[in-house]
This record gives structure tokens, sequence and C-alpha cells, in this order.
């Protein structure tokens, strides 16, 4: 499906793990294309005109803005993009056009073992059956497993960012909070310890990234939940799963 793939941003974190992958899984090199920041907007458009996929590495801030700068030479191509979150670009109605085929990697390529990779893909602007092939080729060449996510009722981006609320937005917040406790504790336990490497972890990602994660616009539904689950706490059956349903988000931005 991917032939001639163009990744922008091939000197980050994410991008050089993708380029990495497709030079590994590709026939030949030289039908991968790469662009970076040094690159001028005239090498960025030859580039684009040559390739059918774009994997889209830029920083989740500067995601919008690169959109609009190329969005003529964009329209017919498959855009990878990479960003935690999904809705400012699907919700705005100056990328309507434009192909997204969503990926997100949920992990640290440069810190995480092969084992525990995983990822997922979704489109709500492509058929599911090209979003699935891209998913399998891509995991492939990534070594990765690439999930093919879908939402029982209304948009993908939604679900998925409802996700990343809970398992990114508030785990990085609740880790940090705990780990702030137990490193004025002296001596930690092994569980002590396991939550204060997950802390140092994140402590050194990129703050910007961390604090746009932190604007999800779910977070506040997921925290009012954990908040109930900390309320109800069965202490006599501390081992017991506490079964809080989030509540609805009044409506979306």
């Amino acid at each position: 499906m991917v032939k001639a793939p163009l990744v922008v941003g091939y000197k980050g974190e994410i991008g050089r793990f993708i380029l990495l992958g497709l030079l590994e899984d590709m026939p030949k090199a030289n039908d991968i294309f790469c662009v970076d920041v040094n690159n001028s907007d005239d090498d960025v458009l030859e580039r684009i005109e040559k390739s059918d996929t774009i994997f889209l590495c830029v920083p989740l801030q500067a995601t919008a803005t690169w959109l609009r700068k190329f969005r003529p030479a964009l329209k017919g191509r498959i855009i990878a993009e990479q960003s935690s979150i999904k809705s400012f670009l699907y919700e705005d109605p100056e990328f309507a056009d434009l192909r997204f085929l969503s990926m997100h990697l949920l992990f640290r390529p440069s810190a995480t073992p092969v084992e525990n990779r995983s990822g997922m893909v979704f489109s709500d602007r492509m058929p599911k059956a090209q979003v699935k092939a891209f998913g399998e080729q891509i995991g492939r060449a990534l070594r990765t497993n690439l999930e093919f996510l879908q939402a029982r009722r209304g948009p993908t981006y939604v679900r998925h960012d409802q996700m990343m609320a809970r398992q990114q937005a508030l785990v990085h917040r609740v880790l940090l909070s705990l780990a702030d406790s137990l490193e004025d504790a002296g001596s930690l336990n092994y569980i002590g310890q396991r939550v204060c490497e997950l802390a140092t972890r994140l402590r050194q990602g990129d703050p910007t990234l961390y604090r746009m994660i932190q604007n999800n616009p779910h977070l506040e539904a997921e925290m009012e939940a954990f908040h109930k689950r900390l309320d109800c706490f069965p202490v006599d059956h501390p081992l017991r799963r506490i079964r809080a349903k989030p509540p609805q988000k009044k409506g979306r931005r």
C-alpha cells in the first residue's frame, strides 16, 4: 500500500523510528523521502509531489501550522499524522478535505523494548480495509502491533482522545503526583521504586508535549471519575475492582 513514503521530521523521536523501520522493510531506499526543519519549502514541496503517503512527525504544537502551510499540495495523499490528540485536526474545517490516517505509537521508541511496543491506527476519512492494510504493513516495518481502532458510535477520533485522556493525561498526572509523595518518604519498596522510575521517564520527555496532553478536552471527566474511585475505595476489600463509570462530557469543543 505504502510505495513512496515521505517522513516529515525524520530527526525526531518518532520520525527517526519510522524512517528506520521503512528502510528495513521496503525494497529500495531511494523510494523513501524525508525532510526536516533544515529543508526549504521548495524541498518539501518537491518531495510531497513524489510521495503517496506522508508520515507527519512534527511536534504536536506544530502540526496544524505545517498542514496549513502545505495544504494545497497535500490533497489526495494519505497523511499518517502522529498527534497525541486528534480532535483539533478532524474538527478544523480548514482540513476537512485532507485524508488523515491517524497513528499513535503508545511508547517512546528510544526507551521501550520491542516486546512492549503497541499502537493504534484509524481514520474517519478512509475505507476500513485500506486502514487495516496500512496498519499491517507499517506494524510489520516497525515491529509493533498496531491495533485497528473503531468506535461503536460517533467519530473514532473522539474515542481516541477519550482513551488518551485516561491512558496519558490522567496516568501522567497521577504518577507524577504520587512520585512526589514517595520521594519524600525515604526508603522505597519495590512498587514505589517502579512508580518513581516511571515518573523519571516522564520528566525526561518534552514538557510542551506533556502540557498539551494535559489540555485534553476529555480529562476533566476522567478526573471526576478517578476522584470518585478514590472516595469509594473499598477498605474492607482493597483488592476488589472499583467500578466507576466516567461521567459524560458536556459537549465538545
